[in-house]
C-alpha cells in the first residue's frame, strides 16, 4: 500500500574437520610436526607410502619416533612426522556461485570457459569477471573468496599436505579488481592463505579482510574486519590489525595502517519496498566521501545481484524480482578504503505495480468538500483498494472500498476542513 499525507482545509491553507586420528603440533623449539595416531595394522612402510614423499624416509620416521619394531606398531600410539617430510597433493577449488559473466581459462587445455556451479578449478587456472559478474570459490581447507566485477584472479598453487586437508597452502594473484576473503583458521604457520597483487602481497592465518587492485593506478588497497594480516610489499612488511586498511603503490612498501570507518547507520529504512528499482536513503556517514552497496538473496553475500557505489548516501538498485532480500552499505574515505558493513533486510513487493496518485497531490491543499482522486491505471490490477482517513495511522477510516474498479474517485459525502491521509493499492 502507497500513503499520502493529504492536507485539506477548504481556505484555511545479515571447517576445521577435526581429523579424528591426526592434530598438527609445534615443538618447543617451534618445527612444525603432525602428529599421527597408529591405526590397527599401521606399520612403518604403509606410513610411509601414504604419507611421505619418499621411502625413504621410513628409517628417519623409525629413528625419530624410537621405534622397535617397525613391522609392529601399537594402535594407539603417536608418530611424530615433520611436516617438511608430508607428501605435498594438489588440490582443487570449487566455484559455489556465480552471476553474470564468469569465465575460466583453465591451464592445463588453455581454452576459456564459462563457469558453472560446483566446476573444480585446478592451480594455474584463471578466473574473470566482466562488468556484470562475480563470483564466489571455496578452497580446500573451507574458505571462500568472493571475485567481485571487473576482476582477474590467477589460482597460482592450491596444495594439501598430509591427509586429506590436513595443511592447506593456498596462493593466488589478483592482478586486478576486488576480491573478499573469509578464511579458515590456521593451527599451523606453514599453513598458508596468500593473495599476491602487483603492488603487495597479503598474507593471513584466519581473518576476514578485502584486497583490491586498481591496475590503472598501481595501488593496491586491504582492509582487515577481523583478525590480522601480513602486506608485504618492496622488502617490507606492514602489520594491519583488525578495524584498519592500508595501500600500497608499485615499487613502494606498503603506507602505515589506518582506522576503518565505521558502519553507516541504516536503522531507518523500511522492511517493504514496493516500487522498484529499489532505492534507499539513509544518513551520511563522517569522513565518507562515497559508499559501496550491495544487495543479496541472503546474508551470506555468495552471490551479489547489486554492486554498486555512489557518492551520495542513498543505494540506487536494480529492479529486482519480488522477494526477500538483503543489502549491506559501508563507506569509502578520501583513500579509497572501505569501512565496516551495515546491514539491512527487506522484502520487496512491488508487483502488480503500486498507482501514483495523479491528484490531488501530495500536501495539496484542495478548495472542494468532495474532491477528486485520481490515480494512474496499473496493467496487472483489475480492481483497487481505497482509504482515507483522520490521520497516519488509519485508526479512523473516513472511507473504505475494497474492491474499486476505477482509477478515479468523489467522495458521496462532504468532508469537513482538516487534515486528512489516504492509502491505495493494487
Amino acid at each position: 500500500m502507497q500513503r499520502l499525507g493529504w492536507l485539506a482545509t477548504f481556505g484555511h491553507a545479515g571447517v576445521f574437520g577435526f581429523l579424528c586420528s591426526a592434530l598438527l603440533i609445534a615443538t618447543a623449539a617451534q618445527a612444525q610436526e603432525w602428529l599421527y595416531t597408529v591405526r590397527p595394522g599401521d606399520n612403518i612402510w604403509n606410513i610411509t607410502a601414504d604419507y611421505l614423499v619418499s621411502m625413504s624416509y621410513w628409517p628417519k620416521l623409525q629413528a625419530l619416533n624410537g621405534v622397535a619394531d617397525p613391522e609392529r606398531l601399537p594402535p594407539g600410539m603417536k608418530l611424530r612426522v615433520p611436516v617438511a617430510w608430508l607428501k605435498d597433493r594438489p588440490t582443487a577449488a570449487r566455484i559455489v556461485s556465480a552471476r553474470g559473466k564468469v569465465e575460466a581459462t583453465l591451464a592445463f587445455s588453455g581454452h576459456t570457459v564459462a563457469v558453472a556451479i560446483d566446476q573444480p578449478l585446478q592451480s594455474g587456472d584463471e578466473v574473470r569477471t566482466g562488468s556484470d559478474g562475480s563470483a564466489t570459490l571455496k578452497f580446500g581447507d573451507g574458505s571462500q573468496l568472493l571475485l567481485q566485477a571487473d576482476s582477474r584472479l590467477t589460482l597460482d598453487t592450491l596444495s594439501t599436505y598430509g591427509d586429506d586437508t590436513l595443511i592447506v597452502d593456498t596462493r593466488l594473484r589478483l592482478r586486478q579488481g576486488r576480491a573478499d576473503s573469509q578464511v579458515t583458521p590456521r593451527q599451523i604457520s606453514r599453513a598458508r592463505y596468500e593473495i599476491s597483487t602487483p603492488a603487495a602481497t597479503t598474507a593471513v592465518r584466519g581473518t576476514n579482510f578485502r584486497l583490491g587492485m586498481d591496475a590503472a593506478s598501481g595501488v593496491a588497497r586491504v582492509e582487515v574486519l577481523t583478525g590480522a594480516l601480513d602486506f608485504k610489499g618492496e622488502r617490507r612488511s606492514r602489520k594491519v590489525p583488525k578495524g584498519f586498511g592500508a595501500l600500497a603503490e608499485t615499487g613502494r612498501p606498503p603506507a602505515a595502517a589506518v582506522s576503518l570507518l565505521k558502519a553507516p547507520t541504516l536503522a531507518g529504512l523500511p522492511p517493504r519496498v514496493e516500487r522498484v528499482p529499489v532505492q534507499f536513503s539513509f544518513p551520511e556517514l563522517s569522513g565518507a566521501t562515497g559508499y559501496r552497496a550491495q544487495i543479496a538473496a541472503d546474508s551470506r553475500f555468495e552471490t551479489l545481484l547489486f554492486d554498486g557505489i555512489s557518492q551520495q548516501p542513498q543505494v540506487r538498485g536494480p529492479a529486482l524480482p519480488d522477494g526477500d532480500y538483503v543489502v549491506r552499505v559501508r563507506g569509502i574515505d578520501p583513500r579509497g578504503l572501505e569501512g565496516y558493513d551495515a546491514y539491512h533486510s527487506f522484502r520487496l513487493h512491488a508487483r502488480p505495480e503500486p498507482p501514483f496518485l495523479a491528484r490531488p497531490g501530495q500536501q495539496a491543499t484542495v478548495p472542494e468538500k468532495t474532491p477528486t482522486f485520481e490515480w494512474t491505471e496499473s496493467a496487472a490490477a483489475t480492481a483497487y483498494h481505497f482509504q482515507l482517513a483522520e490521520d497516519e495511522r488509519f485508526s479512523t477510516v473516513l472511507l473504505d472500498l475494497p474492491d474499486y474498479a476505477g482509477n478515479r474517485l468523489i467522495p458521496d459525502r462532504l468532508l469537513a476542513p482538516g487534515v486528512y491521509c489516504l492509502q491505495w493499492g493494487r
